[in-house]
């Protein structure tokens, strides 16, 4: 009898063991099934805050893209308003110094003729009166 108690004894710690053991193997595929998912879940979340982050990057380097293009485009803007504003300056200037010589010159040109009618007149004078003496 002690030997079929032995061997139940035995038989029981056996499959004791193999309880056991399966709920370790069990316990262990678990285990690597969860960190298989939560390193799965992981690299799905860096991913998903790199794509972020890339997308942050891109967004911010186009606004710096548009800023400085925006910049460019008010200078540009200002250098071509500043260039037409001297080139109407310049063009007022010339303008004024041509109608100051035109005037200039007219006058000169009157006084001129003034002098000419003068003279005429003179000689008319002086040959009537030497018409007189005559």
């Amino acid at each position: 009898m002690r030997i079929y108690l032995d061997k139940d004894r035995k038989k029981k710690r056996d499959r004791e063991e193999e309880t056991e053991e399966e709920t370790e193997e069990e316990t262990e595929e678990e285990r690597e099934e969860e960190t298989e998912e939560e390193t799965e879940e992981e690299t799905e979340e860096e991913r998903e805050a790199e794509t972020e982050e890339e997308t942050e990057e891109e967004t911010e380097e186009e606004r710096e893209e548009e800023t400085e293009e925006e910049r460019e485009e008010e200078t540009e803007e200002e250098t071509e308003e500043e260039r037409e504003e001297e080139t109407e300056e310049e063009t007022e200037e010339e303008t004024e110094e041509e109608t100051e010589e035109e005037t200039e010159e007219r006058e000169i040109v009157k006084k001129k003729q003034r002098h000419e009618r003068d003279r005429e007149r003179e000689r008319k004078t002086e040959t009537e009166r030497e018409g007189q003496r005559d």
